[in-house]
């Protein structure tokens, strides 16, 4: 209701039934189920999709150990939805089932554990992440969707974790990686990592804002922000950490430059020390030359075009990896198995996107295209055929530009009575980690893996 008052301004008079019915209403997770059974009524055709997870939902999954790799299965269930970003979504789960032929070092029953599924609820965040990727590799998002990604990038946090012995002297500085799984229902890979207690630096008042300009070398006690001053000190020493073991890329998760990497180092409050702990390192986007987000990206393109990084995401360089391991035997004897795995998925990783950006190709890339392992890992062509071993570089060369061809693109792909011997519905079995993703792929692509 409103009445016109004095000077002909109009007053508005609100009831207080009006109030209660413009007040903000509270979240309600019962009603999301009720909604979802709704939305997945068995008569349906289309079934509805989640897009995330409400606290209380039971996940049963089966989990593959970062470290020793054992095979098992658990069950999840959600405590909180944390949030998402352009890589993924996070929660916080407790473990509320367990079976397992050995143990895995961390994973016990009915403790909490991080949970990240490497997918954004935001539809925007979807494709905006995927469009950024495939304009850098030609290829769907790889920790989404490639278990050598999913793979290789927990093994790399978990080398960095024990790294950290060397330059902090502490494994509390970098949070623990335990197991990766498949998720079936956002059609996804997830991993579970340690739970951090923790938090942000405290908001300081500093009376005195130009010594920690010297931030480097000023003590601690001499100025007024000793948490924000700590903070940054220990970002560059992760950055230099991850330069020194060859993974530059990893290192952009930590750059203070960037003005977006500060939460992802957090001041422990569950352990003595209280020290400072990395608890990320999933990139949401790539890092594109012509699309720099931030002060710090012009750095880092610059500093990748140098090590001839047009474009940059993840890639790592093995090479000094290992060479890092051997100069410290000590704190890396026992962890060869995971080196030796990293290596394998890292591979397999690599070899699955097309990545035309590299200015000079791999040198053993290009026997393995001729012998048409590209092709077997595609699945269009038979066994019968590789088996000739007469798949010459001119012949790969010219299938591949059969494929540009609209009419004759997807005939290609099998050849006259030559079906795919990569089962009979020609999905690649190598493209194929969980048994899951042969549905998923074959409704989206109906054909050959698109890796």
């Amino acid at each position: 209701m409103f009445s016109r008052g004095g000077f002909g301004m109009v007053r508005f008079v609100f009831s207080d039934r009006l109030k209660g019915t413009m007040a903000k209403k509270k979240y309600s997770s019962d009603l999301c189920r009720q909604l979802e059974l709704a939305a997945n009524d068995p008569s349906l055709e289309i079934r509805h999709r989640p897009t995330r997870y409400e606290n209380g939902t039971v996940l049963p999954i089966e989990i593959t150990g970062v470290f020793p790799a054992i095979e098992g299965k658990a069950e999840l269930t959600v405590d909180k939805f944390l949030g998402g970003g352009f890589a993924g979504q996070v929660y916080r789960c407790k473990l509320t089932g367990l079976e397992l032929p050995e143990p895995i070092p961390g994973l016990e029953e009915g403790k909490l554990y991080a949970v990240k599924i490497v997918i954004p609820p935001s539809a925007f965040s979807r494709w905006f992440r995927n469009t950024t990727y495939w304009l850098a590799f030609q290829g769907p998002f790889s920790s989404q969707v490639n278990h050598g990604a999913c793979r290789a990038g927990l093994l790399w946090q978990k080398l960095v974790r024990r790294a950290s012995l060397v330059k902090f002297g502490r494994e509390t500085a970098v949070k623990d990686a335990y197991a990766s799984f498949w998720d079936a229902n956002l059609n996804a890979y997830g991993e579970i990592t340690e739970w951090i207690e923790g938090r942000m630096w405290h908001l300081e008042a500093d009376d005195n804002i130009t010594k920690r300009f010297d931030w480097k070398n000023i003590n601690l006690a001499d100025t007024g922000s000793p948490e924000f001053v700590d903070k940054r000190r220990f970002m560059r020493g992760m950055v230099e950490l991850m330069h020194e073991m060859g993974a530059p890329e990893f290192a952009r998760q930590y750059e203070w430059s960037t003005m977006k990497s500060q939460p992802n180092c957090m001041k422990r409050t569950d352990t003595e020390d209280g020290g400072l702990c990395a608890i990320d390192f999933r990139a949401g986007l790539a890092l594109l030359p012509w699309l720099p987000m931030s002060p710090g990206d012009f750095k880092l393109i610059l500093n990748g075009l140098k090590r001839g990084a047009l474009v940059q995401f993840d890639r790592c360089d093995l090479s000094k990896m290992e060479a890092y391991v051997a100069s410290h035997p000590e704190v890396f004897e026992d962890v060869q198995p995971m080196i030796d795995e990293l290596k394998i998925q890292d591979r397999a990783y690599r070899r699955s996107l097309l990545d035309i950006y590299p200015p000079w190709p791999a040198p053993d890339l290009r026997p393995w295209v001729a012998e048409g392992c590209n092709c077997r890992t595609g699945g269009r062509l038979s066994g019968r055929r590789l088996d000739r071993r007469s798949l010459c570089r001119k012949t790969a060369q010219g299938w591949l530009a059969l494929r540009t061809l609209p009419p004759a693109g997807r005939g290609s792909r099998t050849w006259k009575n030559d079906p795919p011997t990569m089962g009979q519905q020609g999905l690649p079995q190598a493209c194929l980690r969980h048994p899951d993703q042969a549905s998923l792929f074959q409704a989206r692509t109906q054909g050959p893996c698109r890796t």
